[in-house]
């Protein structure tokens, strides 16, 4: 079995039938020399980079680097050469091939090297991962948006305090995504609690825009067709300054410096609705 063994280490492989296997690669397999000459260049390296080997044997490798790291590659093809040995470069280090219509895509590495007589060569196995990156980032997205409505229904907390009151207190920044998860919260809680008085404490905002306290009008309204009633509480000086810039008409919302106040005028408005 040994001297089997030898004889197959000896068995080379015609030309025709390596080049084959080559082809038959279902990953991209790029072969060069210590100086960076291309001097294989398989089927599925062709479909990646959009180069025939006709076309590409014999120049450097840095026709298949991006500009930004082509002045950097031959240093780095150098370090490789003098220590030899297998690499991945994979998904996270952001690496891309540049085809030869100048677009360039995302894509793995696994480099080797072998040696015949004095020369060294490296071998580099190459797949495209753009569809493994849009599925990554869909993923990302789909985590993130989980995220976003966690938070949302952590950081917009709706508080009973008393039968017909509910109150909103808005910590931090409100941004639109946020403004529009209260309003939705908030009108359901209303519905579902028969609750006539909502109370939006503000005190804790630290930036309004135009498009948050649009929504809080809309809340408003939306609130009034329900029957009931919205006071927001917590305008700061600076608060009312940045609401007059920006030119948002408050005037038909009750308004109370602090939330205590608020609550005062949410009992009377909840007593006056229950006379009548």
């Amino acid at each position: 079995m040994a001297k089997a063994t030898e004889e197959a280490k000896k068995v080379l492989l015609p030309e025709n039938l390596l080049g084959s296997i080559l082809d038959a690669a279902p990953v991209g397999v790029v072969v060069i020399d210590q100086e960076g000459t291309i001097v294989r260049f398989n089927g599925e390296a062709e479909r990646l980079f959009g180069y025939t080997s006709d076309e590409i044997l014999g120049e450097r490798i840095e026709t298949l680097v991006p500009k930004h790291i082509r002045e950097k590659h031959p240093s780095l093809r150098r370090g490789y050469f003098a220590n030899p040995e297998v690499r991945f470069m994979g998904i996270g280090l952001d690496l891309s091939g540049r085809r030869k219509d100048g677009s360039e895509f995302p894509l793995e590495i696994s480099l080797n090297a072998v040696t015949s007589g004095k020369q060294t060569y490296g071998i580099a196995a190459i797949s495209d991962i753009t569809s493994r990156i849009k599925e990554r980032d869909k993923e990302q997205a789909k985590l993130e948006k989980i995220q976003q409505l966690e938070l949302a229904k952590v950081s917009t907390p709706l508080l009973d305090v008393w039968d017909d009151v509910i109150v909103l207190p808005l910590v931090g920044v409100v941004d639109s995504f946020r403004a529009q998860q209260a309003m939705e919260k908030s009108l359901t809680a209303m519905g579902e609690k028969r609750a006539s008085i909502l109370i939006i404490d503000i005190t804790g905002v630290l930036v309004m825009d135009t498009m948050v306290a649009d929504t809080l009008l809309q809340m408003s309204a939306a609130i009034r067709l329900m029957g009931g009633e919205a006071i927001i509480t917590g305008i700061s000086p600076q608060m009312a300054h940045t609401i007059i810039r920006l030119g948002v008409d408050i005037s038909g919302l009750h308004s109370r410096s602090t939330l205590a106040q608020g609550l005062v005028l949410a009992i009377e408005l909840a007593k006056e609705g229950g006379r009548r």
